[in-house]
């Protein structure tokens, strides 16, 4: 699946409530509509481009254990590993989609929305 197919996907995709509940109550954060259709087809993870990949449910519930760090407390929800320790996060606090390295700790790039996000990475 690529980039477009994925942005596609998120548009049409039925919400997965019961797993919307769980991130919500993980996250303790509402979720926007757009990140709800994005957190119910992570049920796999799937390659968007050579240096990204849709996180897991799995890995969204369970960042802390993949990553080494604690999203909830950076209120941030972590949607596509890039590579190199950078995300695709949503961060609950300015209300952006951004990149994040784990490593330095840093948000540099930042959207309204995802797909306006991912174009900035083309």
């Amino acid at each position: 699946m690529d980039i477009k197919q994925y942005l596609e996907l998120i548009k049409v995709n039925e919400i997965n409530q019961d797993f919307v509940n769980n991130v919500e109550k993980l996250y303790k954060n509402a979720l926007t509509e757009e990140l709800k259709h994005i957190v119910s087809i992570v049920l796999d993870d799937y390659f968007i481009s050579q240096n990204c990949r849709v996180l897991s449910a799995t890995e969204i519930l369970r960042t802390e254990y993949f990553t080494g760090v604690d999203f909830t407390e950076l209120a941030m929800i972590p949607i596509v590993d890039c590579k190199d320790d950078d995300y695709i996060v949503y961060n609950f606090a300015t209300q952006k989609f951004e990149m994040y390295n784990i490593y330095d700790e840093v948000s540099f790039r930042e959207a309204d929305n995802l797909e306006t996000l991912i174009e900035t990475m083309e």
